[in-house]
This record gives structure tokens, C-alpha cells and sequence, in this order.
């Protein structure tokens, strides 16, 4: 059953001079919890994905294909509003048993206020997504 995974934007312990980071909750309660560069959430093909952040206005960006149909790219709002649910595509390949995994690299660029005078920041992130693409699979 396919499961939805919320990655929330947010800064480490909720403190403005912090890092970004992620953190990820599914649905069946799988999700890793928080996420740093280069860490991965890891997915079944047909697992639904979506991004939410009060930080600031953001978009996420894929380095090379995005592991979704269509062209992708997702924007967000600091309202905290949802970006729309994506869908892991089957990619090809594995079997029961003997999960094949891909990886794709995606930015997460937030664009907030600065604590100081008012100017907007751009910060980024670059964390990472696992896709299981087996039947039967799961990571």
C-alpha cells in the first residue's frame, strides 16, 4: 500500500541561526525523522511525496531526472501550505525479495527574511531520495 511522506523544511531545534533540515513523516508512521544534507528518505515506487515549510517561499529542484511523471518542479509558500503530492514512478527493476534502490539528488532552496535587517536569504539544502523499484520490495 503505497505510503505519503511529508517532508517538512524547518531549521535544526527551530532556532533562525540554524541549518536547514528535514523532516520526514509518513503516513504509516515509517518516516526517519529529521535529515540533513545528504541524507536520504527512502521510498517504494508509488509512494506519494510532498513538501511543506513556514520558513519562507521555497522550491526543490532535481539535479537530473526526478524519480516523478512529468516536469517537475515544486514551489511552496512560508503560509505552510503543501506542495502537490508526487508520485514515485516505476523506474525498472528488482524483484521480490532483492530491492533495486536509486538514488536522486534534489536541492531545497528557501528564500526568508534576514533576523537582522530585513534582506532575504537564500539557504539551501541538499538532501537526497532512495526509491525501491521492486515488486513486492521495500527498503
Amino acid at each position: 500500500m503505497p505510503v505519503t511522506h511529508t517532508i517538512i523544511i524547518k531549521r535544526k531545534d527551530d532556532d533562525p541561526t540554524k541549518d536547514l533540515i528535514l523532516e520526514d513523516t509518513a503516513s504509516d508512521g515509517s518516516g526517519i525523522g529529521e535529515l540533513e544534507s545528504d541524507d536520504a528518505v527512502r521510498l517504494n515506487s508509488g509512494d506519494k511525496v510532498q513538501w511543506i515549510s513556514d520558513l519562507g517561499n521555497f522550491c526543490v529542484l532535481f539535479k537530473d531526472e526526478p524519480p516523478f511523471n512529468g516536469n517537475f518542479v515544486t514551489v511552496g509558500n512560508r503560509k505552510g501550505e503543501s506542495t502537490l503530492l508526487k508520485v514515485a514512478k516505476k523506474l525498472g527493476g528488482g524483484s521480490a525479495g532483492h530491492p533495486t534502490v536509486l538514488r536522486f539528488s534534489y536541492a531545497v532552496t528557501v528564500v526568508e527574511p534576514s533576523l537582522e535587517d530585513g534582506t532575504l536569504t537564500a539557504t539551501t539544502i541538499d538532501p537526497l531520495l532512495d526509491i525501491s523499484d521492486s515488486s513486492g520490495g521495500t527498503l
